[in-house]
């Protein structure tokens, strides 16, 4: 090895940095310019049926928390939004623990905190059959969707789910506006479960 060494000259030192320079150089490019692998149908598939879990989670807890009084006021209500299923406050300000959803669910409420290629986003206004917006009654509704981070990346659906416990799903580009009391008529698909995401 010292022998080696010493056979590196003054003269070819400068061959042997440019040779090194060239493989960073080259292992650089093909860092910048080979695409990195797309998520495929398997992982997409395995996200939805996470996202379809987490709903029903979180349509579970509802039903827990819509048991007490929380607030106090004389009438039971559901969580208007869904980070109060982890953690709410009180008439008082006071921070109250809650822990019927995980903290890292309660706080995926954007792309930046997605849970497997979704986010979750409360739903206050729905629309009914003339199309008139209607806000929603906290002592008897809810609703909530999950959003993929990337539509047709990281999930093909988005879903919605209220307080009846249905999960409805419908393929689009972007997160819709609208979220119809009827899904049905507007092109939602009810699905119960993995296999019946699969068939669509």
């Amino acid at each position: 090895m010292v022998f080696w060494l010493k056979r590196i000259t003054a003269g070819n030192m400068f061959t042997f940095i440019g040779f090194g320079f060239y493989l960073f150089l080259i292992a650089n490019l093909l860092f910048y310019f080979i695409p990195s692998p797309q998520p495929g149908v398997p992982e997409m598939s395995y996200n939805e049926n996470r996202a379809l879990g987490n709903l029903k989670s979180i349509h579970q807890a509802q039903e827990v928390f819509r048991e007490t009084d929380r607030d106090q006021n004389g009438k039971n209500a559901y969580a208007s939004f869904y980070i109060h299923l982890w953690q709410a406050v009180d008439d008082t300000g006071e921070v109250v623990p809650v822990n019927l959803i995980s903290r890292n669910l309660a706080f995926a409420m954007g792309p930046s905190r997605e849970i497997n290629g979704y986010y979750f986003k409360d739903i206050h206004f729905r629309f009914d059959d003339q199309g008139r917006e209607v806000l929603l009654d906290p002592e008897k509704e809810w609703a909530l969707t999950a959003v993929p981070v990337q539509m047709g990346l990281t999930g093909r659906f988005i879903f919605l789910i209220d307080q009846k416990g249905g999960v409805y799903v419908k393929m689009a580009y972007e997160a819709p506006d609208i979220f119809p009391y009827d899904p049905i008529s507007s092109g939602w698909v009810l699905v119960k479960d993995k296999i019946d995401m699969d068939a669509l």
